[in-house]
């Protein structure tokens, strides 16, 4: 799964399916921008949901944030 099928994928409601490579590579970070975009547009559930994917995709891959 590619950044933009994971935004998708969030949008639909949808838990993100990818690797840890494409996690590392774009995912995490088009997810964290995407939720942003959502907050400026007033859509503050669907930009918990996707931070809450990041925080569960965090933990599955071990990804460790300073």
């Amino acid at each position: 799964m590619n950044s933009q099928e994971a935004i998708a994928a969030v949008y639909q409601g949808h838990m993100v399916d990818c690797t840890f490579e494409g996690y590392k590579a774009d995912v995490r970070t088009a997810l964290q921008n995407q939720a942003g975009k959502w907050i400026d547009d007033g859509d503050n559930v669907r930009a918990m949901i996707a931070l809450e994917e990041v925080k569960r995709l965090d933990i599955k891959f071990k990804t460790v944030i300073y």
